[in-house]
C-alpha cells in the first residue's frame, strides 16, 4: 500500500476502532505531530503551543489560528511537544478547514482540563468565526464583517473597505490585512464556487 495520506488513514482507522474520534500522530522521534488530518494545539497556564511543522502541514487554518491568538494577546509557542504536555495540558483542540477549532476534552481515557471547551478555546472559536463565517466579534481591533460579500474589513481607524453590494467580487489586495487574507479568500472562493 502506497499513499500520501496512508498513514494519516490508517491511524484514523485504528483510533475509530479503539471507539475514539481522531487520532495523534508523532513525528519520527516520538514528538507530537498533528492529527490525522489537523493540526493540533494546545494551552497550559494561558499559553497557546503547538507543534514545529518539521513534520507537520503548516495548514492555513493553523496559520490563522496562530496569528488570531497573537492579536488577542496570547503567548504562541511553536515547539516539540510530549504527549505529556498533551496530557498535562489544560485545553487542547485540532484546527483544520474541516473541523475549523475543535476541541479535544479526552485522550484515551485521560480527561484534558475539565473534560470541556475551555474558556480560550471558546474565544478563539468565536474570533475564528468572525474571520471565516461572517460572525463579528470587537475583541481584535477590526473585524471581518459582512452582510452582502464575504470579504469586509471594518476598522474604526481607517474606517471600511467593502466589496460591491450583492457582488462576490475581491477588494484590492492592498486594502485586505494580509494576515487575515489566506482564510477569507478560502472563503471567497467557497462562496463563488456555490454561485456557481
Amino acid at each position: 500500500i502506497i499513499g500520501t495520506y496512508i498513514n494519516s488513514t490508517m491511524a484514523l482507522h485504528e483510533a475509530i476502532q479503539k471507539g475514539a474520534d481522531e487520532a495523534i500522530l508523532l513525528d519520527k522521534d516520538g514528538f507530537i505531530s498533528e492529527g490525522s488530518g489537523e493540526n493540533i494545539f494546545i494551552i497550559k497556564d494561558g499559553t497557546i503551543s503547538t507543534p514545529l511543522t518539521n513534520h507537520c502541514l503548516n495548514g492555513i487554518t493553523r496559520q490563522s489560528v496562530i496569528t488570531i491568538s497573537e492579536d488577542l494577546g496570547y503567548e504562541v509557542c511553536e515547539k516539540n511537544l510530549t504527549m505529556d504536555d498533551l496530557l498535562n495540558s489544560d485545553e487542547a483542540f485540532f484546527t483544520g478547514t474541516a473541523v475549523e477549532i475543535t476541541p479535544i476534552s479526552k485522550i484515551d481515557d485521560q480527561i484534558i482540563g475539565k473534560g470541556l471547551r475551555g474558556p480560550i478555546t471558546e474565544n478563539l472559536q468565536r474570533n475564528y468565526l468572525s474571520f471565516v463565517a461572517d460572525a463579528p466579534t470587537n475583541d481584535v481591533k477590526g473585524v471581518w464583517a459582512s452582510s452582502d460579500s464575504p470579504l469586509v474589513w471594518l476598522n474604526p481607524e481607517r474606517g471600511s473597505t467593502r466589496a460591491l453590494a450583492g457582488l462576490p467580487a475581491v477588494p484590492a489586495l492592498t486594502e485586505l490585512p494580509p494576515k487575515y487574507l489566506a482564510a477569507n479568500l478560502a472563503r471567497h472562493v467557497e462562496k463563488l464556487t456555490d454561485a456557481g
